[in-house]
């Protein structure tokens, strides 16, 4: 099919669904963002690698000069970027004199840590219990049932491996003490171990985290409960 005629079908669905006629109802400005518009055909595919990314993922397909395409996963380069940022800044925030911070190893230690796990908590909605869920590993969680299996992509798949020890390289420091394993997966503080584990920081009465754990870790960090 090409492309003229996918845009042709597109538009079509979306005039019979969003703006039908017979529908008495405020006017709907439901429209395509065109920008994000992106056309691969099999033809495009036989001549290299493409991608097409959607809510922070990226998907590769190639064909290898095989008949069969594949797809491979990964996180797109802004996203890798955007969670660079923010480790380059819990580094900052330890290494800058300047800093309330500064050189609180401990305080890093469990930043870094909350950075590379799920945290799972419960809030009040009227008078509903909701969970929610954040974090890296919750946002790309579904990454997680790729991993070992050759279909993440290369680029991410090192992310996830190293990212956490580039960010030190980047700062030019030595890597603290719980990260002297050098890029172990397992070490606890990786975010490529920690997806596979699906590791959580779960911040519930009775099945996560209670109070007195809670002043325990606050104490760690040089909090003091009142």
């Amino acid at each position: 099919m090409e492309e003229t005629e996918v845009k042709e079908k597109l538009e079509t669905v979306l005039l019979k669904i969003f703006h039908d006629q017979t529908i008495k109802a405020p006017k709907c400005h439901t429209k395509f963002n065109k920008k994000k518009f992106k056309y691969i055909s099999r033809r495009n595919i036989l001549k290299g690698s493409c991608s097409v990314d959607f809510l922070g993922y990226e998907f590769w397909l190639s064909a290898n000069g095989k008949a069969k395409i594949e797809i491979k996963y990964g996180i797109t380069d802004d996203k890798r970027k955007k969670y660079e940022d923010r480790i380059d800044k819990l580094i900052a925030s330890y290494t800058d004199p300047s800093s309330p911070d500064y050189n609180k190893m401990e305080l890093l230690r469990h930043r870094i840590a909350a950075f590379s796990s799920r945290e799972v908590y419960m809030t009040k909605h009227f008078r509903s219990n909701i969970w929610i869920v954040k974090g890296f590993i919750s946002n790309y969680g579904e990454l997680r049932y790729f991993l070992d299996t050759g279909f993440v992509e290369t680029n991410t798949e090192q992310y996830l491996k190293n990212m956490i020890d580039d960010a030190f390289d980047r700062a030019k420091i030595d890597k603290p003490y719980f990260l002297m394993g050098g890029a172990q997966l397992n070490c606890g503080y990786n975010l490529y171990g920690n997806m596979e584990a699906n590791k959580t920081i779960l911040l519930v009465d009775r099945i996560g985290y209670d109070y007195k754990s809670l002043v325990a870790l606050c104490k760690q960090v040089g909090i003091n409960s009142t």
